[in-house]
């Protein structure tokens, strides 16, 4: 359904019968239209520039024609105003009313303590049987009346001579009484108020956090009243909400019951960090049935901070108005609230830790020695409420992620809720400093240093058994915000985890190890082969490690100490052990080359491997003690 409103103008006298088609239907006017040269009309013009707003009076100038001419009046004459609304007029919206001007001929209605009412009762929307509204033409062809309203509106105003009715409206504008201002306001998460500055750099770099991104926050679409303080910039004001006054300024005049729309909130530039991502605002349109609506809930999917912006999207294509002028922005609450627009600090939802890796210290054995490195490897990634990656999270502008976040290690064997964590360290250089994020993710170890990932579970002073089930875990503190690490891990309590700090990143077989070295008896002049094992306490002895088929025999795996006699560093040293190579299920041994000397002597040999201590002396040119079964003497 439509409606066309249009008037006709005809300079001679004529009684007309109206017929209007289209390509599927006609219709011709019920009642003939007569054209007089003679008899009273009037013509209904608005007498002011400003845009017809609810709840600010509005001046309308009525003009007397005698015929097709103005023509003066003198005195008052007594009305019935009434109004005609269109097929858009808001139901149940509350009548206008036409209420008596200031006197003389003046260029608004304003100033005017009762800007919404007067003694005139609202207009009926069909022609009264009574006067209800007096003019005062005093020998002009113009009078003039306020429109008032509490409501917003789509009507005609009409009037016609209470005494003599067919001297009625010709002509008469349309009006479209708009909302003084749509505010967004209220925006907060439960008790916690939107901390933003108008700056949102400031706001996205160091500023207070509001809410994890993708977390749920409300805010309240209204609109409002005109209101004399929220319009002061100019005399009488321009029938905009200005762009510096509080939140109770603009909104003191009361919510247009009748405005119905459905809002649309946006993030917009300018948004922080910047260069970065602009979020997604989702669940952002919010139908308004009763002139405002407070119960919209929001979520941003990225961190940092954003703009905000608001579109009517019903109400302002069919009423064919402009309410972008009339968008109002209170984000931190209060009526003392100055303007607006920025939201935020947004800040992630949770950590968790993707890809992890633990490299044993004997991969094939799927154990480790203690002391002995093993490497970790793992991503961190900040993450929204929604599981996705908030990509703004350590970019420049940002809060400063780098010193605001403390990773630490844990390990616990066996779920025996003993955390052994501080017996980790790194292996130099490696660190665990979290300065490198980048699109909110942290890899470790970092793709520029590849091998900066080694750390070793300390070796304890006296042999322990093995910890075969060693659960190795990443605990993130964040100092800043108190984001937490999604984990699945505690290593200081038994059984399935409800307070998980850790996210675990591997398991290994802890063993305590030793290298055995016997004493050897060699000739001078021949090489001597040395038989090496590799062994772990078991828990009661140290037996072999036949899982181990990783340790190498090669030089730099040992050193020499303690010369005696005929040996020394010149003629036993790294270069006098043979071809490496590695143990087999825990077994080898190393060929050590004659010294070049003929005087016999001794020295240690070494494990120069810290997991794997171990000393034997080595002899040559002397035989090892022991009974002698047969001696002879050459003479």
């Amino acid at each position: 359904a439509g409606e066309a409103r249009f008037y006709l103008t005809n300079t001679t006298t004529a009684t007309l019968t109206l017929n209007v088609a289209d390509a599927q239907t006609s219709s011709t006017s019920p009642v003939p239209i007569s054209y007089s040269s003679t008899g009273s009309s009037y013509r209904i013009t608005n007498a002011e520039s400003v845009e017809p707003v609810a709840g600010r009076p509005h001046l309308m100038r009525v003009t007397h024609y005698s015929g097709c001419s103005a023509a003066n009046v003198e005195g008052t004459k007594d009305m019935s105003a009434w109004y005609e609304p269109t097929l858009i007029h808001p139901g149940g919206a509350a009548a206008p009313r036409m209420c008596p001007a200031p006197a003389g001929t003046p260029n608004s209605c304003l100033p005017d303590a009762n800007p919404q009412t007067c003694g005139n009762a609202p207009l009926p929307s069909s022609v009264p049987q009574r006067s209800n509204l007096s003019l005062a033409f005093n020998g002009s062809a113009n009078a003039y009346f306020c429109l008032k309203s509490t409501d917003i509106g789509n009507f005609y105003p009409q009037l016609s001579e209470t005494a003599n009715p067919d001297a009625a409206t010709i002509s008469s504008p349309l009006m479209t009484l708009r909302p003084f201002a749509v505010v967004v306001s209220g925006i907060k998460s439960g008790a916690v108020n939107n901390p933003a500055t108008n700056a949102v750099a400031t706001t996205a770099n160091g500023g207070a956090a509001f809410v994890s991104a993708g977390t749920d926050f409300a805010a309240t679409v209204g609109a409002y009243l005109w209101n004399a303080a929220g319009d002061t910039n100019v005399t009488n004001g321009d029938g905009f909400p200005d762009t510096d006054k509080t939140f109770a300024q603009i909104t003191g005049g009361g919510v247009v019951t009748s405005y119905a729309d459905i809002v649309r909130l946006t993030a917009e530039a300018p948004f922080a960090p910047s260069p970065g991502a602009l979020g997604a605002l989702s669940d952002n349109e919010v139908t308004i049935s009763n002139g405002v609506q407070s119960s919209l809930v929001l979520d941003y999917s990225e961190v940092g901070a954003f703009t905000l912006a608001a579109t009517s999207t019903q109400y302002q294509p069919v009423h064919g108005v402009n309410l972008a002028n009339r968008m109002r922005y209170y984000t931190t609450g209060g009526a003392n609230a100055a303007p607006n627009r920025v939201i935020g600090r947004f800040k992630p939802h949770y950590f968790e830790a993707s890809g992890p890796t633990l490299e044993h210290g004997c991969d094939a054995g799927a154990f480790t020695y203690q002391g002995q490195a093993f490497r970790l490897g793992f991503t961190l990634r900040a993450m929204n409420r929604r599981g996705q990656v908030t990509t703004n999270y350590g970019r420049a502008g940002y809060a400063p992620v780098a010193t605001g976040n403390v990773l630490s290690l844990v390990a616990e064997n066996g779920d025996d809720g003993v955390n052994r964590g501080a017996r980790i360290a790194p292996v130099t250089p490696t660190t665990l400093a979290l300065n490198a994020w980048t699109n909110g993710l942290f890899v470790y170890p970092s793709p520029l240093a590849p091998n900066n990932n080694a750390f070793a579970f300390s070796r304890a002073a006296n042999a322990e058994e093995p910890f075969a089930a060693l659960a190795i875990g990443l605990g993130l503190t964040d100092t800043l915000d108190a984001v937490p690490l999604r984990g699945d891990m505690n290593a200081a309590t038994t059984g399935n985890c409800t307070l998980c700090n850790a996210a675990m990143l591997g398991q290994t077989d802890m063993r305590f190890g030793r290298m055995r070295i016997p004493n050897g008896h060699g000739a001078l002049g021949l090489p001597l082969g040395v038989p090496i094992e590799t062994q772990f306490w078991s828990g009661g002895r140290f037996v072999r490690n036949t899982d181990d088929n990783c340790t190498a025999l090669a030089a730099p795996s040992f050193a020499f100490a303690g010369y005696k006699d005929g040996l020394n560093a010149g003629n036993m040293n790294a270069s006098n052990i043979g071809s490496p190579a590695l143990v087999q299920s825990g077994a080898g041994a190393i060929r050590l080359a004659s010294p070049n000397t003929t005087q016999k002597g001794s020295v240690l040999l070494q494990s120069a491997l810290p997991h794997l201590p171990g000393s034997g002396q080595q002899t040559f040119g002397v035989f090892r003690g022991g009974p002698v079964i047969y001696f002879r003497e050459r003479w």
